[in-house]
């Protein structure tokens, strides 16, 4: 418990900083970049922009980071998060993402609005393409899907895969990316995605108290199949790493015949 608290700790305290230090202080970061690291400078831009715009994914968190913490709050014998309050709380919030998405399709006003408010963090696609789905209408689509597809276990390592692998992937394939795997995507940035999933796969099913084997089993292909949905984008990794990565746990659970409890289950107190 501790162990994994400190890691936690310690890998949210570690992203944190590396946000911070883009957003507050992008001068001393290009200078570092360019001189100690060695990078060209249009790769500098492209990865502090990457960092930036990946920083507001980290508001994502708050979905299975609640839903973890909320399950284990209890009001009268009775946890105040369930699966099924979960799964309607994600509908109302893909219900305004869809309203949101097609109001700024329909409407050149709406989508003005949408563009001043998110534009600094909307790839240049999203700004210029009218049929381009934004990252938070897929990303919220892919929250619902999995709270109603998935257990409330599954669901929160599926959305923490989508957040922090996917930060990974952008992270190392921008700055030390060399081997081309499919379109824009590295082989390094795909190993940085698998790795983080794996060690957050890992970390939870032990916190949770699963055998070591069935944990490592089930870490190993959940982040294989991240890593995948990463690499060969279906629609938006915002919904092909969730749903992909929660198939892949769900059914690998399956087949070990693996007890994965819920946060709050008797098994894991």
């Amino acid at each position: 418990m501790v162990a994994t608290l400190v890691m936690v700790t310690t890998l949210v305290v570690a992203i944190t900083f590396v946000v911070y230090m883009t957003l507050v202080h992008r001068k001393t970061v290009q200078s570092f970049l360019g001189k100690c690291v060695g990078l060209p400078k249009n790769k500098i831009r492209s990865l502090i922009w990457e960092i930036q715009r990946k920083s507001f994914h980290f508001v994502g968190l708050l979905l299975p980071g609640g839903y973890y913490l909320l399950m284990n709050v209890y009001i009268s014998g009775q946890p105040l998060i369930t699966k099924n309050r979960a799964v309607c709380i994600g509908a109302v919030i893909a219900l305004c993402a869809v309203v949101t998405e097609f109001s700024a399709k329909l409407s050149p006003a709406a989508r003005q609005m949408v563009i001043k408010c998110m534009g600094s963090i909307m790839r240049k696609e999203e700004i210029n393409d009218v049929n381009k789905f934004s990252g938070a209408f897929s990303y919220s689509l892919g929250a619902f899907f999995s709270a109603l597809l998935y257990t409330p276990t599954v669901t929160i390592l599926s959305l923490l895969y989508l957040t922090v692998g996917d930060f990974f992937a952008a992270l190392v394939g921008k700055a030390i990316g060399r081997t081309r795997l499919y379109g824009k995507k590295t082989l390094e940035g795909t190993l940085a995605c698998f790795t983080a999933c794996f060690v957050l796969g890992m970390m939870m099913l032990l916190h949770l108290r699963v055998p070591v084997f069935d944990a490592g089993v089930l870490a190993s292909t959940g982040a294989v199949a991240a890593a995948l949905a990463e690499l060969f984008v279906v629609f938006d990794d915002n919904l092909s790493i969730p749903l992909a990565s929660g198939f892949v746990l769900s059914a690998t659970a399956r087949l070990l015949g693996a007890h994965v409890p819920l946060p709050n289950d008797d098994f894991y107190h």
